[in-house]
This record gives structure tokens, C-alpha cells and sequence, in this order.
């Protein structure tokens, strides 16, 4: 796992180490939301996997990877799942327009 410095300097700064990364990396929800991939241990994961004690402790981090390369790009804790909102550019519009081609 290849941490960039601002995921490491975060990653301190909150008390996590290495191994709580991987934990989240490993056992962690995926979503992708603009152009990363966010990994994140909830209460549906360390409900799902008790054997793990230290899931508890990472529940509610966040890790935002990097799709290209994979790199943890920055850490944080939140206690909500992030939500794929709508996507910010509408698709590109036909050339023509319906009431065009009814008119046809």
C-alpha cells in the first residue's frame, strides 16, 4: 500500500496506523465518488466480521484511494457512508431535438 505524504501526515494525526489502513482496505465497503474510490469500515462490516476485534476501532474511517494507481490519497473519520450524489455534467444532448424529429 503506497501512502502519498498528506495520507500519511492525516493518517497520524488521527492515531492510525499502517495495519488499521489495511483493515479498512481489507474488510472496508468500496464506493466510487468523483474519480476516487472510497474504502470505509461502518457497523454493517464489523457487525459482519466479529472475529476481527480491531474493526471496531476503524469503524467510521474513510480511506480515498487513487483509481489509477491505487495510492491512498487522504484518511478521515465519519461515522456516515458517503453517498454517490448526481452526477455533476448531464450527458451530451442529440444533435437534434425531439420536437425536431416530430416534426419530421
Amino acid at each position: 500500500m503506497h501512502l502519498s505524504r498528506h495520507a500519511a501526515r492525516r493518517a497520524r494525526s488521527r492515531g492510525l496506523s499502517r495495519k488499521d489502513l489495511g483493515l479498512v482496505l481489507l474488510y472496508g465497503r468500496s464506493c466510487f465518488v468523483r474519480g476516487a474510490e472510497i474504502r470505509f469500515v461502518g457497523r454493517r462490516e464489523t457487525r459482519r466480521n466479529t472475529a476481527v476485534p480491531r474493526l471496531l476501532r476503524v469503524e467510521g474511517v474513510h480511506v480515498v484511494c487513487s483509481t489509477d494507481d491505487g495510492a491512498v490519497i487522504t484518511v478521515y473519520r465519519n461515522h456516515k457512508a458517503p453517498r454517490a450524489g448526481r452526477a455533476r455534467f448531464r450527458p451530451a444532448c442529440r444533435a437534434t431535438s425531439p420536437r425536431e424529429e416530430a416534426s419530421s
